[in-house]
């Protein structure tokens, strides 16, 4: 079995550590010092649920190491998870909360078509975590939308209003579209943050690559012309023991002769 193999495809998994033993095994631990291999012994990680946030993290010997992973794709797994989806998680929950509450409080201050004060658009939200999970409209019937400013009929002042939310800094001093835009763009700046590191180390991993090989890989080209060259020196030498083997026959015959 190709134990160098092995180990790169588990470093593609998870950061490893090499410690040569006795010259013929190794050892092999995460960056953080949890055991993998040792020997012919094999050490498997495993998950168990947090009870705190019900996901899964990850146990190596009955300890929980998933803070001290560092490297690889469980470690970006792990970020992805616990970092980049909670943060931008909570922007649109900031955004949901910002946009419901700004746009009920402006509802309530004018008068529905019935010339009743008006009522919540959007079932107010409970706080800003779980916001844009929870969000929810408060009514069906578009006769309560309190379009009237002074609950005289043709009065659309309150209806201006609403659509005027659109530019105002309703949410964390900022616009629903441009806090929104500020959403997207942390996406797709770290989607791209994310391939060009990616592509930095893929070159990094040939470059090592390609070094490795130099010290440890065999040229098949390179032995083949070796082989040539020793066939020519191996015919080279058997000419040259026939021709000494001529001359000395040559000379006991003019010897005995």
């Amino acid at each position: 079995m190709c134990g160098t193999c092995h180990t790169t495809q588990l470093s593609q998994l998870v950061d490893v550590q090499t410690i040569p033993a006795d010259g013929t095994s190794l050892t092999l631990t995460t960056t953080g010092g949890s055991l993998l291999v040792a020997g012919n012994k094999s050490f498997n990680l495993t998950t168990q649920p947090n009870p705190a946030t019900s996901v899964q993290d990850v146990f190596a010997q009955g300890q929980d190491i998933t803070s001290s992973i560092r490297g690889g794709n469980l470690a970006g797994e792990i970020q992805l998870r616990d970092r980049e989806i909670p943060s931008i998680a909570s922007s649109l929950d900031t955004l949901a909360s910002g946009v419901a509450n700004a746009v009920n409080t402006q509802n309530t201050a004018g008068f529905d078509l019935n010339g009743n004060q008006g009522a919540n658009i959007f079932v107010p939200p409970a706080g800003v975590p779980g916001a844009a999970l929870n969000l929810a409209v408060a009514i069906s019937d578009p006769n309560l939308v309190a379009a009237s400013a002074d609950g005289t009929a043709g009065n659309n002042a309150n209806a201006t209003a609403l659509a005027n939310l659109q530019d105002q800094n309703i949410v964390s001093g900022r616009s629903p579209i441009g806090y929104y835009s500020g959403i997207v763009f942390q996406v797709g700046n770290g989607a791209s943050n994310a391939s060009a590191a990616l592509s930095s180390e893929q070159l990094l991993i040939q470059q090592l690559q390609n070094q490795q090989n130099a010290v440890s890989g065999v040229s098949l080209d390179e032995e083949a012309a070796n082989l040539v060259q020793f066939q020519n020196a191996y015919s080279a030498a058997s000419r040259v023991a026939a021709i000494i083997a001529s001359l000395f026959q040559t000379t006991i015959n003019m010897i005995g002769g």
